[in-house]
Order: structure tokens, then C-alpha cells, then sequence
């Protein structure tokens, strides 16, 4: 399996991992960082900034639509578009809220 990799000095390096168990002197254990500082990226937040990334490109590609069909007289579907685009950016600010609070542990 793969286990957690701290050092004593610095603290933990979030996110490293190591296919391998750390060298100890016989009978004793690391000890673990305590769990204050032991806060990185969950499995789930990073999902969540990865979505939101797609989201934001997303966006980026239906307001580029958007301009290219108001630009050519089609206006009634750039406007729809332009919608989608407000529902969009409203959804991405939520996603960013939600993970704020995650990485804060609320």
C-alpha cells in the first residue's frame, strides 16, 4: 500500500506518498503528524477544483459561441447563450464556495 511520508522537522508534505513504509529503529512507530497540521487537499475538493476548472473553460467556450453568433446577426441564440453563461458563472461561484469551506474543514 502506499503510506504517508512526514518529516519531523518540517512537518508534512501534503500529498506525498511513497510505496513503502518509513525507516524506524525496531519496536517503534512514527509518530503522525498532529491532525491540525496533517490538512491538505481532500480526494473530494480536488474533484471539486477539477470540476470547476472544466466548468470555467466551459464557460469560456459558450461566451466565445455567444459572441460569434451576436456578431453574425443571430441574436436570439447568442442571447440564450449568454444566459447559459449567467448560469454558468453563477454555478462556478457556488462550486469556488463550496470549496472554500471544504478546505477550511466548515
Amino acid at each position: 500500500g502506499l503510506f504517508h511520508i512526514w518529516s519531523r522537522v518540517g512537518g508534512p508534505l501534503v500529498g506525498a506518498t511513497a510505496p513503502f513504509r518509513p525507516k524506524v529503529q525496531h519496536g517503534q512507530c512514527p509518530d503522525p503528524p498532529p491532525p491540525s497540521q496533517d490538512r491538505g487537499m481532500t480526494a473530494s475538493s480536488a474533484e471539486l477544483s477539477s470540476v470547476a476548472t472544466a466548468l470555467d473553460e466551459l464557460t469560456t467556450r459558450i461566451t466565445a459561441i455567444a459572441d460569434r453568433y451576436a456578431s453574425s446577426e443571430r441574436d436570439e441564440l447568442a442571447a440564450d447563450l449568454y444566459a447559459v453563461e449567467r448560469a454558468l458563472t453563477g454555478a462556478q461561484r457556488r462550486l469556488t464556495k463550496v470549496i472554500d469551506a471544504d478546505s477550511r474543514g466548515t
